[in-house]
């Protein structure tokens, strides 16, 4: 279900994924359950079914709310929470819901998903203009990501600092943002960061007023959008 997703079948993985929760019981498979919950929470945030994905997340949280062998599928669940909140404008909430998801992810010493939680935070803080404390979010996790060398994540961030420096008007350096993000998803095969990455090019091209450049980055993310189902670019 999960490489599904990440290739851009989402019918396919959503397929997947509803026949492990529905083959599943409780008490015996309560951690598995918990697992392919957050799974698919994570799927219907990909294709803009938040409501589901915050109803999958809280399901799974409510199954492991007292486990301590659980803590990392816990801050899954917080973030995903977090993020939809995000998504929904709801942006005081999503902090507190992402910070909650930090702290669960480090009290571990979960580092690799600690970076991906602070790239959901700098997106949220990036929402409400606090940029300063988005753009130290976002070097923090670029220094771990470029260690490990994980395009899908660096795929994310550069995107992530493409918009940033969009929405700071420093549109060189978000086109050079975009393109790194653009390598990323390519290299690591995300074709749906590959559509966000297009629109946000788009995007910035639009603004220059360089209409041609606009028009055919748009037609590429909207091509890549319609075929893996991605409803809200």
């Amino acid at each position: 279900g999960s490489l599904a997703a990440l290739t851009g079948n989402t019918e396919l993985a959503l397929t997947l994924f509803n026949q492990a929760v529905n083959g599943m019981k409780i008490p015996a498979d309560r951690q598995n359950l918990a697992r392919a919950l957050s799974w698919r929470a994570a799927l219907h945030r990909m294709m803009g079914n938040l409501n589901l994905a915050i109803a999958d997340s809280r399901e799974s949280l409510a199954l492991i709310e007292n486990d301590p062998d659980m803590h990392k599928v816990k801050a899954e669940g917080l973030r995903g929470i977090g993020l939809c909140l995000n998504k929904q404008g709801k942006l005081k909430d999503a902090i507190t819901w992402l910070n909650q998801a930090l702290s669960t992810s480090l009290s571990i010493g979960d580092v690799e998903n600690a970076n991906i939680i602070r790239l959901g935070l700098g997106a949220t803080y990036e929402n409400l203009g606090r940029y300063s404390e988005a753009k130290s979010l976002y070097q923090s996790a670029l220094e771990h990501w470029q260690k490990t060398e994980n395009n899908v994540w660096l795929a994310n961030l550069y995107n992530n600092l493409g918009v940033l420096e969009h929405l700071t008007g420093t549109f060189e350096q978000a086109i050079l943002c975009y393109e790194k993000a653009l390598h990323h998803a390519r290299v690591s095969g995300s074709v749906r960061y590959e559509a966000f990455v297009l629109a946000g090019i788009g995007d910035v091209y639009a603004d220059l007023e360089a209409t041609p450049e606009a028009r055919a980055a748009y037609q590429q993310a909207r091509v890549i959008a319609e075929r893996i189902q991605v409803n809200y670019l």
